[in-house]
């Protein structure tokens, strides 16, 4: 029983997919900055290294943030895209 707080779509955008999920199960998240979480993934680079490029990793992280609009479409919106500093178009 109960809602899942897992993450389901991706590394790139889990963290505001746990906030959507706890909030839908709690109604509140809050957000503690002196601690953080036990992870046992310590690579160098983090959840770069799930992906073979920037690209890859831009386009998995678009597409969760569509996915995660979609479930939660009372929390959130895509509302259209921005460029980073580099000139590359994403979603907000």
């Amino acid at each position: 029983g109960g809602v899942k707080l897992r993450s389901i779509y991706s590394s790139p955008t889990d963290d505001l997919e746990r906030s959507c999920r706890a909030f839908k199960r709690d109604g509140a998240v809050l957000r503690y900055l002196m601690y953080c979480a036990r992870t046992t993934c310590q690579a160098e680079d983090g959840p770069q290294m799930l992906y073979a490029s920037e690209t890859e990793r831009s386009v998995a992280e678009e597409q969760s943030a569509l996915d995660l609009a979609e479930e939660f479409g009372d929390l959130l919106a895509v509302t259209g895209g921005v460029k980073s500093a580099g000139g590359e178009e994403s979603i907000v």
